[in-house]
């Protein structure tokens, strides 16, 4: 249950960082600078919404699955690893949506 609080306090922090910045950000952000090509690297900055929603969804993946493993007998294992791959993925999109923003700033 834990894992599953940082988790969502992530999530929510990642969310409260978009809707924060939006506002301040160019209308076209680099979303997409891993690309090779310059003329696909950029997005209107509403796009960034896209990765709390993926954190979103991650989370709530994680919480079904977490209830599917309820009855296996290593349940306890599986919701420990399932809870921490939750937390590190989350930790990632913060990660990648705070480079973004550092980037246009």
């Amino acid at each position: 249950m834990a894992t599953f609080l940082i988790s969502l306090a992530i999530c929510i922090v990642h969310t409260v960082v978009v809707w924060w910045r939006l506002f301040y950000l160019q209308p076209q952000i680099p979303l997409w600078y891993s690309l090779a090509e310059d003329n696909n690297q950029l997005a209107d900055k509403k796009h960034l919404w896209i990765l709390p929603i993926i954190g979103g969804a991650i989370l709530l993946v994680s919480l079904l699955l977490k209830l599917m493993v309820r009855g296996d007998s290593d349940a306890g294992a599986s919701k420990k690893i399932i809870g921490w791959v939750t937390v590190v993925w989350e930790v990632l999109l913060l990660v990648v949506t705070l480079r973004i923003i550092i980037l246009v700033t």
